[in-house]
């Protein structure tokens, strides 16, 4: 087995690794524009997207978004975001005719403590 073959990870294990769906794992790769590796008919991650995809599993499991994620990553200058960087992501531009809808963390409690009191005050 050479030392390459070592640091691959087939695709067929990553739906049990992270609980979902292989449809799912498949969005995610693309999403994060990750380059699988063939070899014969099986396809393959290398241990660096691996990481990549076990950390945009944990931001999805604390409520993030995949965009999210990856705008979390430029910032912090990750380079092993080059391969996003080449793919036309989902781009502010394109959103543009989309409304954005900002959530106050301040005022939804107030929101949510002014319901509980209209019921139970």
């Amino acid at each position: 087995m050479s030392e390459t073959s070592i640091d691959l990870v087939p695709i067929t294990q990553l739906p049990s690794r992270y609980g979902i769906a292989r449809s799912n794992v498949y969005n995610r790769i693309k999403d994060l524009g990750i380059e699988t590796v063939k070899q014969g008919r099986k396809a393959f991650v290398t241990a660096a997207d691996l990481e990549l995809l076990d950390g945009l599993h944990a931001h999805l499991g604390r409520g993030g978004t995949t965009m999210g994620f990856v705008q979390l990553l430029k910032k912090k200058g990750n380079l092993a975001l080059a391969s996003v960087e080449r793919r036309s992501y989902i781009t502010e531009t394109s959103r543009e005719s989309e409304p954005i809808i900002a959530i106050n963390p301040v005022a939804l409690v107030s929101t949510i403590e002014t319901v509980v009191n209209i019921k139970y005050g």
